[in-house]
């Protein structure tokens, strides 16, 4: 084989594996989810400070899994009490399950009222601040559908002209979400700032939606900077703040610019590893190959 052969056989494995070790990047991962995920997670908050949540799971394997569940960071309790917290009103649970709340004192309230067993177990399984629901029998592979309903007290941070709402939805113990649908009232908002940074943000009628996916352990939360007046009707705890909108701007800004910087050196890598074979090729054809004297 001559030596320009070979360079060109070189040339060709080079782009094939890096082609195929960037397929292998962007699609293996989603292979890898695991036996649990959120195959849809939408959460619609009102004007009022009400949020509804649905959840759709999808269980991959059959009787691995008896208790599917979110669980909050801020206290959740049935009833007003002081301070910030979410006040659980109410959910919809799939058929043969029990629906259940663990307040942030440890109690254990369930959809079937007074079911010792089931009160028990789940009592000694679940985290406090811990909604969800529970199958004795465990959950066969499928899909189940789950709403819960609540009522928010969040702080609220404010100054002589903005107000900040930092809405945090998920923290950083979870299962994965494909797909996600976080719907914020528009009027009055200024400016709407979405963790993880890859999620989008579009205005659609009165409100802001925000879609994409979660990958596991990732947080995800909404901020909003809004008027004076906004937010007005959600029975937050509220505190003064100076420059609320441009601290909530360089917040956001310094906590994106790992995300982005991360994408930049990701598309710099897999540019890379298809340009610098032809540049190899290019050195070559113009300083390297050998020169014929007649």
């Amino acid at each position: 084989m001559s030596e320009q052969r070979q360079l060109y056989s070189l040339i060709a494995g080079c782009l094939i594996l890096g082609i195929i070790g960037i397929a292998a990047v962007t699609f293996i991962p989603p292979l890898l989810e695991g036996d649990l995920v959120v195959d849809q997670y939408t959460a619609v908050l009102d004007a009022n400070g009400t949020l509804t949540e649905q959840y759709v799971y999808d269980v991959k394997s059959s009787g691995e899994y008896r208790m599917l569940y979110r669980f909050w960071q801020e206290p959740v309790t049935l009833k007003d009490t002081t301070g910030t917290f979410i006040r659980f009103i109410t959910m919809e649970v799939p058929e043969g399950t029990v629906g259940y709340v663990k307040d942030d004192n440890g109690e254990v309230t369930t959809t079937a009222g007074s079911d010792s067993s089931a009160v028990s177990t789940i009592d000694n399984l679940a985290y406090d601040n811990e909604v969800g629901v529970y199958k004795a029998s465990y959950f066969s592979a499928g899909e189940y559908t789950v709403q819960y309903v609540y009522l928010l007290h969040p702080p609220v941070e404010f100054d002589d002209r903005y107000t900040h709402l930092n809405l945090k939805l998920a923290g950083t113990d979870h299962i994965s979400y494909r797909n996600i649908r976080v719907s914020v009232p528009s009027q009055n908002v200024d400016a709407v700032y979405a963790y993880p940074a890859s999620l989008a943000v579009t205005e659609e009628g009165g409100w802001y939606v925000i879609t994409g996916s979660l990958a596991e352990d990732q947080i995800l939360a909404v901020e909003m900077i809004g008027g004076a007046d906004a937010f007005s009707g959600i029975p937050a705890v509220r505190s003064a703040v100076d420059d609320v909108k441009g601290k909530a701007a360089a917040a956001a800004f310094w906590y994106n610019l790992p995300y982005y910087a991360s994408v930049a050196l990701n598309w710099i890598a897999k540019a890379a590893v298809l340009i610098i074979p032809l540049l190899l090729f290019r050195t070559y054809q113009r300083y390297g190959r050998e020169k014929e004297y007649g």
